[in-house]
């Protein structure tokens, strides 16, 4: 038995089939309210011997009907099987880590929407910027991918709208969170604490001085969605970042 913490139990019921990697190891056989309202959490019986792949660092994921995600790199679709099509499912993966020791019994997992969400990588390490568009932002969505050099180093949290007295014109401006960690090779010297802070603020601080700047571009002609760029033009006017 296995625990899933979930924020509501879309199509599942109980007899939900449980697959690894599309062979059906188990089914659902409890679920309950929370007690504070906040969400639900299932039970699960993985049946020998697949049991022993579910690991500490296992995923679990709604596999129910098609799994279709459209976004700037196209359209993606994923799906267990006929079954889990008509009546729901939940999978588990590894992520094509090797398999290691075995979860104990009734161990707790979260349970993901969908299998993007659930191997998205767990950043522990948040940065905030806002970014300011005098341009259409039209393509541009929350969750879109921030990309640097070719790596995805962050998204896009939210868009808004801003009239500027002073100019007269409006701007779009646009939360975006970078996430340092993947960018760690940029500040090897940085250590840990106020001092890694302070060393990625004064990089950050080089680059933009330096000509970095935020483009849209095209992630996709199939769906038309955008994704920012950040992208180095030395000839730019000088620019500096406000840290209040």
């Amino acid at each position: 038995l296995f625990s899933l913490r979930a924020r509501d139990l879309g199509s599942l019921s109980y007899g939900t089939p449980v697959y690894f990697r599309r062979i059906e190891v188990g089914e659902l056989v409890a679920y309950q309210l929370d007690r504070d309202g906040s969400g639900i959490t299932a039970q699960v019986f993985v049946h020998a011997p697949y049991d022993q792949y579910v690991t500490p660092e296992t995923r679990f994921w709604h596999a129910s009907g098609l799994d279709i995600s459209v976004d700037a790199a196209g359209v993606k679709m994923h799906t267990q099987s006929l079954s889990s099509v008509l009546l729901g499912g939940i999978a588990f993966g590894n992520g094509g880590k090797p398999v290691a020791q075995a979860a104990p019994d009734n161990a707790s997992f979260l349970l993901a929407d969908s299998r993007e969400e659930a191997f998205k990588p767990d950043e522990s390490v948040i940065e905030e910027f806002e970014i300011v568009f005098n341009e259409s932002v039209r393509g541009l969505k929350p969750g879109a991918e921030v990309n640097f050099r070719g790596v995805a180093v962050g998204e896009v949290v939210s868009i808004d709208m801003r009239y500027d007295r002073k100019r007269r014109s409006l701007n779009v401006p646009v939360l975006i969170q970078l996430y340092p960690e993947r960018m760690r090779s940029l500040w090897p010297e940085g250590g840990s604490g106020p001092q890694a802070i302070q060393v990625r603020h004064r990089v950050f601080s080089e680059f933009v001085e330096s000509g970095l700047r935020a483009q849209l571009r095209t992630g996709s002609l199939l769906t038309g969605q955008l994704y920012v760029a950040l992208e180095f033009f030395p000839k730019l006017p000088r620019q500096s970042i406000d840290w209040a």
